[in-house]
């Protein structure tokens, strides 16, 4: 990745050396070459790198279990008891849930979300290690709305 954030150095931009953004190179120059104790080496090290956990399998790996399946079920539920209580009485008397807000089920009632769909919120934020200094480090979460309130915030089911 650009130490700039320019762009990942994958897919067209694998073979590149330098940033085509802002000309960046993307090895460390003074790192990269022999290494001590080894005749001569050509390994390059990246100045900077990302990782991150594909989603998908995680959440996949919630359906293992009956149980898991089951407690993944939470959100079409509370779409099904929330539509149903707008067409007797029209609106609801509390909000307590994701599933109360009006542009969500509204998107449920449309079909854009169904009941087969895993409903995630992305939580992300940057944080300023040293003073004076551009923010170096972002932090971020998925959140699995699909859960119910009292899973989807706990450590096991918050992902990274």
């Amino acid at each position: 990745m650009c130490v700039d954030s320019c762009v990942g150095f994958t897919g067209p931009y694998a073979h590149l050396d330098r940033c085509p953004k802002c000309g960046q190179p993307r090895y460390d120059e003074l790192r990269s070459g022999a290494k001590p104790n080894s005749k001569r080496s050509t390994e390059k090290v990246p100045r900077k790198q990302f990782s991150t956990m594909p989603l998908g399998q995680e959440i996949q790996a919630l359906f293992r279990t009956p149980e898991g399946a089951e407690s993944m079920a939470y959100l079409s539920g509370m779409m099904e008891e929330v539509l149903t209580k707008l067409e007797r009485h029209d609106n609801l008397d509390s909000f307590d849930d994701i599933s109360h807000g009006s542009k969500f089920w509204g998107a449920y009632a449309a079909g854009q979300i169904s009941s087969d769909d895993v409903v995630v919120a992305l939580s992300i934020d940057g944080a300023q290690l040293y003073r004076n200094k551009k923010s170096d480090c972002w932090v971020y979460i998925w959140v699995i709305l699909s859960l119910g309130p009292d899973k989807r915030y706990r450590k096991r089911y918050v992902l990274p």
